[in-house]
Order: C-alpha cells, then sequence, then structure tokens
C-alpha cells in the first residue's frame, strides 16, 4: 500500500504597486514633517536667542567700540548663513556702526573661517581651524589705552601645557595687543607679557567659555566663567600699547591659531565696572546656557 503524502500549498502574497506607491507616500511625508520640525525648533532657538539680544547690556554699557554677535540678521552676508559656508565679513551690530556698516571684521580668500550653523547651546558661531581670521585695522572710534574684551568661545582641541593659541591679536604688525591660552593660563600681552596662571585644565578640548579680558596695565586681569573671582587670583602686567584695530582666530604670524568657535565679541574702551560684568556675563549665561559662578 502506498502512503499518501498531502502537499500544503503556501500562498505567498506581495505588496501590490499601489500599496508599495502609498508605503513611500507615506515615508515621504514623515520625512518632510520632521525637516519642517527641525527647521521650526531651529528658528525658534534662533528668535529666543535674538530676543536675549535685543535686551543685552551690552548696547547699554558706556564705552561699547564694537559688538559682534551671530543671530542679528545685521551680522553677516545673507548667502553665507548656512553651515560651513566661508565668512567673509563679519558685522559689527553695535547701535553706532550697524547703521553706518562701520567696524567690519574681514577676511582674506579662506576656508578656516566659516559659519558653523549649531555650537553652544546650538546657536551658531564662526569656526575657526588653526589659520584663520577676521581681521579689522582701525575701529572708527580710534585707538584705546585701555580695554575690556568680553569673548564667548568653544574650543575644538586639546590645549597642552606647551603651546599658546592666540584668540585675538592686534591688527598692528609692530605692537603687541594679544589674548592666548594654554591648558592652565591665559596671557594678555599689550607690550609685557602678563600670565595668568590657573589650576591644571582650566581649558579643556570641547569648553564652552565667557571670558572678561582687562588690558589695564599693572592692574589687568582675565575672569573666565566666573564674575567675581579672576583667573589665577591675582592681577598682572601686560603692557601699555594701544588697542588700535583687532584680528580674531590667530596671531599676525598665523602660526599659533585657534581651532574651535567664537560665537560672540564685545570691545569696550574702558575698564568695565565688576557691576557691569556681572550684568554682562549674566546675560551670556542665559543666551549660551553656559554655568557661570557669580550671575
Amino acid at each position: 500500500m502506498f502512503k499518501k503524502i498531502s502537499v500544503k500549498k503556501i500562498k505567498i502574497s506581495a505588496f501590490s504597486l499601489v500599496e508599495l506607491s502609498i508605503a513611500l507616500l507615506i515615508i515621504g511625508i514623515l520625512i518632510i514633517g520632521v525637516s519642517q520640525g527641525y527647521g521650526l525648533v531651529k528658528s525658534a532657538r534662533i528668535s529666543n536667542a535674538r530676543s536675549i539680544t535685543a535686551k543685552s547690556p551690552i548696547s547699554q554699557t558706556q564705552g561699547l567700540v564694537a559688538w559682534y554677535e551671530t543671530t542679528a540678521k545685521e551680522s553677516f552676508e545673507q548667502s553665507e548663513i548656512k553651515d560651513g559656508a566661508q565668512i567673509s565679513k563679519w558685522k559689527d551690530i553695535s547701535p553706532s556702526s550697524v547703521i553706518s556698516s562701520a567696524n567690519i571684521l574681514t577676511t582674506t580668500a579662506s576656508v578656516n573661517a566659516t559659519y558653523s550653523q549649531s555650537s553652544i547651546n546650538k546657536i551658531p558661531a564662526i569656526k575657526f581651524s588653526g589659520t584663520g581670521k577676521l581681521s579689522i585695522a582701525n575701529f572708527t572710534q580710534g585707538a584705546s589705552s585701555q580695554a575690556t574684551i568680553f569673548m564667548v568661545v568653544k574650543l575644538n582641541y586639546a590645549p597642552d601645557t606647551t603651546n599658546f593659541k592666540t584668540l585675538l591679536d592686534g591688527y598692528s604688525s609692530s605692537s603687541d595687543f594679544s589674548f592666548s591660552i594654554k591648558s592652565d593660563v591665559a596671557q594678555v600681552n599689550a607690550g609685557s607679557t602678563g600670565l595668568s596662571t590657573a589650576t591644571a585644565n582650566s581649558f579643556l578640548n570641547s569648553g564652552e567659555y565667557a571670558i572678561a579680558i582687562y588690558f589695564n596695565g599693572s592692574s589687568s586681569k582675565v575672569f573666565v566663567n566666573n564674575t567675581n573671582s579672576m583667573l589665577g587670583g591675582s592681577a598682572f602686567n601686560s603692557g601699555t600699547n594701544q588697542l588700535v584695530g583687532m584680528t580674531l582666530g590667530t596671531n599676525k604670524s598665523a602660526g599659533a591659531g585657534f581651532t574651535g568657535y567664537i560665537s560672540e565679541v564685545a570691545v569696550f574702551n574702558r575698564v568695565i565696572k565688576s557691576t557691569e560684568r556681572k550684568e554682562i556675563f549674566n546675560y551670556f549665561s542665559k543666551k549660551y546656557k553656559i554655568n557661570i559662578s557669580g550671575v
């Protein structure tokens, strides 16, 4: 007797072209929705930063020479407001300059000073890659015998104890006026090399810093993420050279440039009071979510 073998038929089903089309359409809608959602979040973030900037004490503080910021509509050429675009101009948004287009930082052809759409607190910044720079030969207000310069920066390299990296320098090739850092030292040079030694690893890779630099002869000082206590604990002598113009991102020889992001710079032609410093640091803390002591 032969045993009857039953064979079970398996029905294979597949998506029809209509079903595939519908699935692809849904995926496309979801992608568009996510993209638009991201765009809305980015726009809201920029709008919030602009609102905080509009209330900043910087524009109301006496002695403001120049103010460079990355969210204002007036800061850059519109064609350069895109991630990775080369920056040719960074415009002063201080009330005395924004209408007359004075005190514009400019660069020569270089891909080492570019627009980054997301840096500290996901706010735009200028990205420097060691040799890029933005400069102005002369501020329209003239030279300053004293100066206080505020900076908001983020490092994109590992600082060491040997090599200084210059964040800003005077434009003149014959007159020193600079601010540089190592991992544990800040250097302010306005004719004399003034050093502010801090604890080990005061500056770290990916660190985010609000900095106030006082160029004030023998009473020069630096404040980093702290509105009350100066870096190193005491003032020092940085010399008596005047601030005439400024270069951001490197020193005159372009041999020890900064690698990282600069989000904001405010230049004053006098020694800022402690109450004013606190107000400006408080503004930075709100805008960039940097943990600053004493605000």
